[in-house]
């Protein structure tokens, strides 16, 4: 095999420019067409270009770098590998430009012993000097095992090409194999790698490029006034899918969902509301009636967090029964996950705008996105129900004397509920003490949260 003092600059290059593998096609999908440019791509093993390819292009006509590992050349992750990633991310937060890892390893370098191990490190501490200042987008496309998987979880956004693999410990140890029981923790899957790269130059128009950058605009033809009389029939029923209500909302096709397999009581993704880029997070009744679950907190505080780090307006949809009612969810370190919702909220530094569409009961009110934990503006529908806990139960807790000595109890806890409903419960009890700015008809509602963002921008 000849060696690098033998090679001539022409002949590996010529070299690199022969290769045809998966990865360089899709690298050529990924960036736009004539921008990609390799960086460090003589390092390499005695002749023999290293397992991982780095470099910079456009995508969308945005800049944007990558590190990708090649599935098809020999050889482990190692010190090599490791300092050309660094030198990537490096290049991408002095440039204020997301990065891209796109994932298909064989493993670490065996024979460069505990080195190897470090370089891993090396490459996670990269990772996390990154994080909040630029995108980070992890493509797992095929294996990503043991630390590997540890540094797609630092990404911010994960993709996963059906056939991929995503573990810590190897499938053979362990009774499912390779993306089974890790298929609903990824941001976006996709059934073959054309539509991944399709979801992430969607994904990247979503994004600012840096902490620094103003929110994306696209230009769209939806009316900002368009109102949405629809809405109306589908919050009345309390079973509505979230999506549904969503996509009136929003500019046309807009929405963009981000970890639809994970929590679906929760729905999280990015939009456009007259042209502007904005983070959703709703409650989805169609699913345990909204409940916040444990997991769904932790996904709406991880998702708040991402659009407070990124300046990203923030719209909450809120309609929930409230907590989930289970020995499951009590045992699943509730407290803290709550905890870690109401937190995101308080601390988020983001345009943020709350809407109540329906059901908001007890506590689970508060911790979404209410004013008293961060909302900049909080309106409400005619139909919403904000009380202290559920209606029924509030009014057999409060009454239940007077329901058990009635002639007709079942007639008389009803006509207290609806008293409830209709009184301390309604949207104009919580706009009087000052926890609703408005109360908004729901033909209206697409109008008024449009305007909401654009006075908010402007103000900042």
């Amino acid at each position: 095999m000849e060696s690098f003092n033998r090679l001539t600059a022409a002949s590996f290059r010529e070299k690199l420019q022969r290769e045809d593998t998966p990865l360089r096609r899709l690298l050529a999908a990924l960036f736009d067409e004539g921008t990609f440019a390799e960086t460090d791509a003589f390092i390499g093993h005695g002749g023999m270009p290293d397992p991982v390819v780095c470099g910079y292009g456009a995508v969308g006509g945005k800049l944007t770098y990558v590190f990708a590992q090649d599935g098809a050349r020999q050889g482990g992750f190692g010190c090599n590998s490791a300092a050309k990633i660094t030198a990537v991310i490096g290049m991408a937060r002095r440039t204020g430009a997301p990065v891209i890892g796109i994932f298909d390893s064989a493993g670490a370098e065996i024979c460069e012993g505990a080195a190897a191990l470090s370089a891993y490190g090396d490459v996670m501490r990269a990772l996390s000097d990154a994080a909040g200042e630029i995108p980070r987008i992890a493509l797992i496309t095929g294996v990503c095992g043991g630390a590997a998987s540890i540094l797609a979880g630092l990404c911010d956004f994960t993709v996963a090409v059906k056939g991929a693999s995503l573990y810590v410990n190897p499938p053979f140890l362990l009774k499912h194999k390779g993306m089974a029981a890790n298929i609903g923790r990824v941001s976006l899957y996709a059934a073959e790698q054309g539509e991944a790269v399709e979801k992430i130059r969607h994904l990247l128009s979503f994004l600012p490029a840096n902490d620094g950058d103003e929110t994306p605009y696209a230009a769209s033809s939806d009316d900002a006034n368009r109102l949405t009389p629809e809405l109306d029939a589908i919050i009345a029923g309390h079973t509505y899918d979230a999506k549904d209500v969503i996509a009136l909302l929003c500019d046309s096709g807009s929405f963009f969902e981000i970890r639809p397999g994970y929590a679906p009581e929760m729905v999280t993704g990015f939009a456009r509301m007259n042209g502007l880029s904005i983070g959703i997070c709703a409650n989805n009744p169609a699913v345990l009636s909204g409940a916040v679950t444990p997991d769904a907190a932790r996904k709406a505080s991880e998702w708040i967090d991402y659009c407070s780090a990124f300046d990203i307006p923030l719209l909450t949809l809120c309609d929930t029964y409230g907590y989930d009612l289970s020995e499951a969810s009590e045992s699943d370190a509730y407290h803290e996950a709550l905890a870690s919702l109401a937190f995101s909220y308080a601390c988020a530094d983001c345009p943020s705008v709350t809407a109540v569409l329906g059901r908001a009961y007890g506590a689970a009110f508060t911790v979404m996105g209410s004013k008293s934990v961060g909302a900049d503006v909080a309106i409400a529908s005619d139909h919403a129900v904000i009380s202290v806990m559920e209606p029924d139960a509030a009014v057999q807790f409060l009454y239940a004397d007077q329901i058990r000595s009635a002639g007709d109890p079942a007639a008389v806890r009803a006509s207290l509920t609806d008293e409830w409903v209709s009184g301390p419960a309604s949207p104009v009890a919580a706009a009087a003490s000052g926890d609703i700015d408005d109360i908004i008809p729901a033909e209206a509602f697409r109008q008024r949260i449009a305007s909401a963002f654009e006075a908010l921008i402007c103000a900042r």
